[in-house]
């Protein structure tokens, strides 16, 4: 590298730019599609005696985006809010606020007041079940008296008696710390700040609709201090059993999981030998109709066997008996909370040209999140804007096309989604305008298939009489041929299927980018629609490339989509621990090579102290999306100069002998490192063009400076983050969830004495290890460490020994 360049400040001389406004940030958001983009119905009171509402179809990020910018004097001047449709009948004083006049429900609400749980618990808890969901501070909040309040969509309306169910399944993820008032049918909250306050936060979790989430009745938890059942609860602990009720649940579609728990262990109490209560639950699960068969269904007839090892028990082996006297503890191995991850470098200055790094660097103050993030989804979307249009050849016949895939990894609450908002929002405009035409392109449309429609009369008829005369019928004239229904132009799209996918490069063959606010969930749905054999993903190595794509499926008929040349960016934000579980899991297929990594160290929390020149960053991207394509579908190549591309190839001699020292899925990742210097420099060339005088001739080859720009980029910023990812990632996963749970543990104060194995993995705020294997594994794993030792007991009678652990005491005190 040292050869190459010797530091970021060779790369070019940008001016130092002065410091921004001070300006609030109000962007718009860009659309999206999902639980948290669906709008539902809202219900608003000025004030707490609820003599006045309002009723909103409102998304839960409009819905996120008001509380945030709402703030009164005092709270008792803040609005309140419900997720319900109300009637219009008063109480005796005046009021709509009251149970029986509740019509439906939209979603639940819950309130927190305990004082020492933190917004950032609630949020992990959340995000690890998946539940969509928001969390937002309550106007008494404060950091060292947390209170906060749940809101979950649901995703569909439902009948007020459904509304305790639900909230059991919230009470039990959060761990029963909700406070008993969440449980009246009718009550409504305050929303909003006091007088601005800078401890208010709003936090979105995107995942499932509570209402879906059928696995959370496991561990229901009703109201604070009582134990009756409330009406139309079906959790586990929702009180006497109706067996002809729950079979109705399971055979109309309603509820699984919950429903064959309580009538297995029903009918186990009874004396129903195993084989037996498995036939009656699969007897019943065939007679739901065909319909409803969704993949809630097919989880959970897989689940079946599971249920009956759990009801019955015979996964759990006898332990062995606990020694007469207890043996002395070791002292602990630290090492599993002291190492270290590798440090996560900054971008480096200068990679950018000044207006891009000046906005980038202002989008990122004003989403509260580091510059890194912003800047890495600059690079992806700009390939995207770029597309087939141009792309890079440094010697024949070597080319490149611009797609950058890239994953911003962060815990929840680092900034990752509204860095990935700033760029997405700037891609939305573009498409919004690029469609700004749509409807004179149908009417002209219309106008076209009308006339094809009359020529083809007339040579239907010319047809008939050339054959009364015995003579040759004449070939159809053009312009008779069906039109085609304009569709809107795209660039970005959230989550399509593979055949979507391909339907949209063929209306779209500059290229688009799947962006996805969760990549986890993107990649754990593969194959889903395919038969899980790996079509997905061979699509998507595919789609990197630029290469032909044909797939030839039947149903296609006589028009078979062919795309001469298939690209797809992708860009989205993942955990990093979920990296481990998915992008790294199984065999190397060379997806995860394919990724630029992005894990930088989180920032506290601040307010915006100033605003990002948006419009100024538009008007550069337009310029980006209107590059000459004078031969579509086949891109404009540009060439390296003759000092690129020697700078290059010393590169790539460097990257060979970093490949020779690697292993795993290192070692694949670098083997992409040329062709990412490669689309990198491409990029870098034309953001740097696009900051040019209008009317300056676009770039007919890279050169010297952007080919070393973004070989510094991947030397200093790059392989740095890819070590970074990848040094957690290569742990086994036994490792990992035996750090997980040490972290866990030293977090406690105080100590526990012992913990329970289940009751771990069902625990809002535990370590987030819910499998029963992999929570064993764990503990053995710290066992071995000198943490834990089984201390199996019956306490509560006879039955199944409960997988209890002893804490070792030496931990008490140590801190992280």
């Amino acid at each position: 590298m040292a050869d190459i360049v010797k530091s970021t400040d060779e790369i070019n001389d940008f001016p130092k730019w002065d410091e921004p406004p001070i300006e609030l940030y109000d962007d718009e958001a860009p659309a999206r599609s999902g639980p948290l983009d669906t709008p539902i119905a809202v219900t608003f009171f000025k004030s707490s005696s609820a003599a006045e509402k309002t009723e909103e179809p409102l998304s839960f990020r409009a819905l996120a985006e008001r509380i945030r910018s709402t703030s009164r004097a005092r709270k008792d001047w803040l609005p309140w809010l419900k997720l319900a449709r109300f009637g219009d009948d008063r109480t005796d004083k005046n009021s709509y606020r009251h149970d029986s006049n509740v019509l439906a429900i939209t979603g639940i609400e819950a309130d927190y007041d305990g004082g020492q749980r933190d917004v950032a618990s609630a949020v992990e808890a959340l995000t690890r079940q998946g539940v969509a969901s928001m969390v937002y501070a309550s106007p008494s909040h404060t950091a060292a008296a947390p209170r906060w309040r749940v809101l979950c969509p649901l995703s569909t309306e439902l009948p007020p008696d459904q509304r305790t169910r639900l909230l059991g399944r919230l009470n039990g993820l959060l761990g029963g710390i909700l406070a008993g008032e969440s449980f009246t049918l009718s009550q409504s909250y305050y929303f909003g700040s006091v007088n601005n306050n800078p401890a208010h936060v709003v936090e979105l979790i995107d995942g499932t609709p509570i209402d879906l989430h059928d696995d959370l009745d496991e561990i229901w938890i009703g109201r604070p201090g009582t134990k009756e059942a409330t009406a139309g609860t079906t959790g586990p602990q929702s009180g006497p059993l109706d067996e002809a009720a729950l079979i109705r649940e399971i055979t109309e579609g309603k509820s699984y999981h919950s429903a064959m728990i309580r009538l297995a262990g029903h009918w186990a109490t009874d004396g129903v030998g195993f084989v037996e209560v498995g036939k009656r639950l699969r007897g019943f699960m065939e007679q739901v109709p065909e319909s409803a068969r969704d993949h809630r269904y097919r989880a959970r007839v897989e689940d079946i066997g599971r249920t009956l090892l759990y009801v019955f028990g015979k996964r759990m082996a006898e332990p062995p008996p606990a020694p007469s006297t207890p043996e002395a503890w070791p002292d602990p191995d630290l090492s599993l909370i002291r190492e270290q991850a590798i440090a996560a470098p900054p971008i480096p200055t200068g990679i950018l040209p000044p207006a891009w790094a000046r906005w980038t660097a202002e989008a990122a103050e004003g989403a509260g999140a580091p510059h890194a993030f912003v800047a890495v989804a600059l690079l992806s979307a700009a390939g995207t804007v770029i597309g087939n249009a141009r792309w890079a050849a440094p010697w024949h016949p070597w080319s490149e096309p611009p797609a950058i895939n890239a994953a911003l990894i962060g815990r929840p609450s680092s900034g990752k989604s509204p860095a990935l908002d700033q760029i997405t929002a700037l891609l939305a405009t573009l498409e919004m305008e690029a469609n700004e035409d749509l409807k004179d392109r149908r009417r002209e449309a219309k106008r076209d298939a009308m006339q094809a429609a009359e020529k083809l009369k007339v040579y239907e008829t010319e047809v008939k009489t050339a054959t009364k005369m015995g003579n040759a019928a004449p070939l159809p004239p053009e312009g008779c041929e069906p039109v085609k229904t304009p569709q809107r132009r795209r660039i970005y799209s959230t989550s399509p299927t593979i055949e979507a996918a391909g339907k949209m490069s063929d209306a779209n063959p500059r290229g688009l980018l799947l962006q996805r606010d969760e990549l986890a969930g993107w990649i754990a749905s593969m194959d889903r629609y395919s038969g899980g054999g790996g079509g997905d993903r061979q699509f998507w190595l595919q789609a990197y490339g630029g290469r032909a794509w044909a797939p030839d499926r039947v149903k296609d008929g006589d028009e078979p989509v062919h795309i001469s040349h298939l690209l797809w960016s992708i860009l989205g934000t993942i955990q990093p621990d979920r990296v481990s579980t998915l992008m790294m899991s199984g065999d190397d297929d060379g997806l995860s090579a394919r990724f630029l990594y992005c894990w930088p160290e989180a920032l506290p929390p601040r307010r915006p102290s100033c605003r990002a020149d948006t419009e100024a960053a538009l008007g550069r991207l337009r310029r980006l999306r209107a590059l000459p394509w004078t031969e579509t579908p086949e891109p404009k190549v540009l060439p390296f100069t003759a000092p690129a591309a020697v700078a290059l190839h010393e590169w790539r001699i460097e990257v060979a002998s970093m490949e020779a020292e690697a292993g795993g899925l290192m070692l694949s990742w670098l083997g992409k490192l040329p062709g990412l210097a490669v689309r990198i420099a491409l990029v870098l060339e034309l953001l740097e063009w696009s900051e040019t005088p209008i009317g300056t001739p676009d770039p007919e080859a890279i050169g010297e400076r952007a080919t070393i720009a973004a070989i510094a980029f991947l030397h200093d910023f790059a392989i740095p983050m890819a070590r970074r990812t990848f040094g957690a990632a290569a742990l086994p996963e036994a490792e990992r969830d035996a750090r997980r749970l040490a972290r866990w543990l030293i977090q406690q104060r105080p100590m526990p004495q012992s913990v329970n194995a289940r009751k771990l993995r069902h625990r809002g705020d535990g370590p987030g290890i819910p499998d029963a294997e992999r929570m064993e594994t764990a503990l053995r794993e710290l066992e071995a460490a000198g943490w834990t030792r089984p201390a199996p007991s019956r306490d509560g009678g006879p039955g199944r020994a409960r997988k209890d652990w002893s804490i070792n005491p030496k931990l008490e005190g140590v801190e992280a």
